[in-house]
């Protein structure tokens, strides 16, 4: 069986190296971030069973073909038809372009196939679809395939939040965090290393009252013009935070260090710029306001080639948390998100 994998720019080692752990294969094609594997597993199901850290995607590849300069669309288009795909299924449709080098965007190529499958008699919607039909061009060459539509199933997530939220990679980190750990929304977040504020803003929309932790000053015309109310306040004002968080949809505390807050969180965010390990080790002096069925989110900085090792690490230094899983999301650069729950550290 024939399947596109694809992964994080920078990982390629780490992910090449995940993969041989799932399956034996062998390589088709490459180029940066995708393979083209021959493999008798059925990688895609593995892929999303148990989602791998550092593999982004794995597509099987139903038809595949060379699409020329001359007649391209068309090339494309009879690619898609000898995939195999029934008539008799719903289907939405989404094209990865990786380094086609032609006119066509991804969108337009989805706009062309969907309206030529129509006129054939297929049915393309994308009110309850039942199939995902993925069309992934790598080079000047078209591999199809089909699967179950999932609705968290996306061929190119990155250009999919891009067009649909219109918000920066940095909110986009945390909004693909929430949705891939499945967090609870809702309740009290604390935002440590907030500044500008992206983390807080996306957290408040979602429902939270935001507490965020950061001496730089916050992006409060964003913020305002988000219509949110924002109060400041300092260290010595943390004893009062009980009945400011339900005045106001984020308070900003100017500080850097750790402070011993006297409510309880249903959320920990922790994106600052310092070293992983003592990032870490901030993060855990807080577990002990975490609830007990809290979340905390993370992100490592890979300052280590040995990247395994260096989340290894980081987490070590964090004993009052459990890892339930580390991912590296599409938006992510040389880091690594964690999703961490309370180690019986937390509160009831």
């Amino acid at each position: 069986m024939l399947f596109v994998v694809t992964f994080a720019n920078s990982f390629e080692k780490s992910s090449v190296s995940e993969l041989k752990s799932m399956c034996s294969f062998s390589v088709i094609d490459s180029y940066r971030n995708t393979l083209i594997i021959d493999s008798d597993k059925d990688i895609s199901e593995l892929v999303l069973q148990k989602p791998p850290t550092f593999i982004q995607s794995a597509f099987r590849v139903y038809n595949n073909g060379k699409i020329y300069t001359n007649r391209y669309l068309d090339s494309l288009y009879e690619c898609v038809t000898h995939s195999g795909v029934s008539k008799d299924k719903a289907l939405i449709i989404e094209c990865c372009d990786i380094n086609s080098k032609t006119e066509y965007s991804a969108k337009d190529i989805e706009v062309y196939v969907g309206l030529k499958l129509e006129d054939d008699g297929y049915l393309v919607t994308m009110r309850d679809p039942t199939l995902l039909l993925y069309i992934i061009l790598v080079n000047m060459n078209c591999y199809v395939g089909y699967t179950n539509y999932r609705e968290k199933l996306k061929v190119d997530p990155l250009r999919h939040d891009r067009l649909n939220h219109k918000v920066s990679r940095s909110e986009l980190k945390l909004r693909q965090a929430i949705d891939q750990f499945n967090i609870k929304t809702g309740g009290i977040a604390m935002d440590i290393g907030a500044a500008p504020g992206g983390w807080s803003r996306l957290l408040a929309k979602r429902g939270y009252r935001v507490v965020s932790i950061d001496w730089a000053e916050m992006d409060s015309k964003r913020l305002s013009e988000s219509g949110l109310s924002v109060k400041v306040i300092g260290k010595d004002d943390i004893n009062g935070i009980g009945d400011l968080i339900y005045k106001y949809d984020i308070i900003h505390v100017k500080t850097n260090g750790y402070l011993n807050f006297p409510i309880h969180i249903n959320l920990i965010t922790n994106d600052t710029n310092m070293h992983p390990h003592e990032s870490a080790k901030l993060l855990n002096r807080y577990a002990n306001i975490l609830n007990k069925d809290g979340d905390a989110i993370m992100t490592v900085k890979c300052v280590s080639r040995n990247v395994d090792n260096f989340i290894k690490e980081a987490v070590e230094r964090m004993p009052d948390f459990e890892l339930i899983a580390a991912k590296v999301l599409p938006s992510n650069r040389q880091e690594v998100t964690l999703h961490l729950k309370p180690n019986n550290s937390g509160v009831p």
